[in-house]
């Protein structure tokens, strides 16, 4: 239902503006779709209410890089992870498809780091955060904490990743930069991170104009992993 609105509100863009008749239909849409959203996030809060989180037997945000990247690091293969704030699952359905026309794929759902917030959920994506995450209450801030390390910041995130791989065989670049093929020497580079934060930020600030990008956005995240894997990285890992 998320898929389409989504693609509901994109074509509505695309034909603006709406004859009267269309309008209404639209209008209808959105009513219908907002009352399908809050029912299910009751019963989704209900659940978890009544049975815990995370879900049993799925795998865990702070999971990710210590059972996805790093057995890969470990074998030699050179791996890049993608952190992209706010990836939700429907958008990481057509993502899968475009990426899967030149390279092999796998979708997969984890389980997300509670409180729901930038901070928190970029910091379980960290090496070490399967075993060590921990949040901190810093008078009204919430501070994930991973091996021991405040991590309050991207570049905390960058610090962090650093300390567990070498100063000199990982990277933090954003999104556009390695979509643009500007990656800089990667040779050496045994884990490249890739962030973005254009869905959340846009997705808060900027709702309606929001749903006209996501294209644009999840072409961004297409290109990047062509051009990561012709410069000899041979997994990417798309984690949210």
């Amino acid at each position: 239902i998320d898929a389409l609105h989504r693609e509901a509100e994109q074509v509505a863009a695309q034909i603006a503006p709406l004859c009267a008749p269309l309008a209404e239909v639209m209008k209808l849409g959105r009513l219908r779709y907002h009352a399908a959203a809050d029912k299910l996030a009751r019963s989704f809060q209900d659940a978890i209410a009544a049975q815990g989180w995370p879900a049993e037997g799925r795998l865990r945000a702070v999971d990710v890089f210590d059972r996805l990247v790093e057995p890969l690091r470990k074998a030699g293969q050179k791996v890049a992870i993608f952190w992209i704030d706010a990836l939700r699952f429907d958008l990481a359905v057509p993502l899968e498809a475009a990426l899967a026309a030149r390279h092999k794929t796998k979708l997969d759902l984890a389980c997300g780091q509670w409180p729901g917030i930038t901070a928190v959920g970029m910091a379980a994506l960290l090496p070490g955060a399967s075993a060590s995450f921990e949040l901190t209450k810093e008078g009204d801030l919430i501070v994930p904490v991973v091996n021991g390390r405040r991590i309050d910041s991207a570049k905390a995130r960058a610090e962090a990743l650093a300390a567990h791989i070498g100063k000199d065989r990982t990277k933090v670049l954003d999104l556009d930069a390695v979509a643009s093929g500007k990656l800089g020497d990667v040779e050496a580079l045994e884990v490249l991170a890739v962030k973005t934060t254009d869905i959340d930020s846009l997705g808060e600030n900027n709702p309606d104009y929001f749903l006209h990008l996501i294209p644009d956005i999840l072409r961004k995240i297409e290109l990047a992993v062509h051009q990561l894997a012709d410069a000899g990285f041979q997994h990417a890992v798309i984690a949210t």
